[in-house]
């Protein structure tokens, strides 16, 4: 067995492991995001809403963009290695849930903390690390 096949193997079991790792990172975000501006009900029905109801549906949205981009990208890319289509899958879902993010759930005026994604990063950073 190559070196090649084994690294083709383990970038490919990545690749369909990566949606999982994602959810479990956009719903700690959303999470803390709700935290910081002091949104919804409170943290427990949030979060409930967040891993029952949310968290399946972007786990299964995020499998459907992992398929396409793995399917598109052995249309364009055939010779290259999973490593791009890899990179490819994290940018799109990284874009896609930002925008989620910052669409779904506004500013809230009522809250002490100023509103802002970079201020957002730092509070989380803090927070979790």
């Amino acid at each position: 067995m190559s070196i090649q096949r084994i690294f083709k193997f383990f970038t490919t079991i990545l690749f369909w492991l990566y949606p999982i790792f994602l959810t479990i990172v956009v719903l700690s975000l959303t999470s803390r995001y709700q935290e910081y501006h002091d949104l919804g009900v409170n943290m427990g029905a949030n979060n409930a809403f967040l891993m029952f109801f949310v968290g399946p549906i972007l786990l299964i949205s995020l499998y459907f963009i992992a398929w396409l981009s793995f399917v598109c990208l052995e249309k364009v890319l055939p010779q290259r290695k999973n490593l791009y289509k890899l990179l490819t899958l994290s940018v799109v879902t990284i874009c896609a849930g930002m925008v989620f993010l910052y669409k779904t759930y506004p500013f809230n005026p009522h809250s002490e903390r100023p509103p802002g994604l970079s201020l957002f990063f730092k509070y989380y950073i803090e927070q979790n690390f």
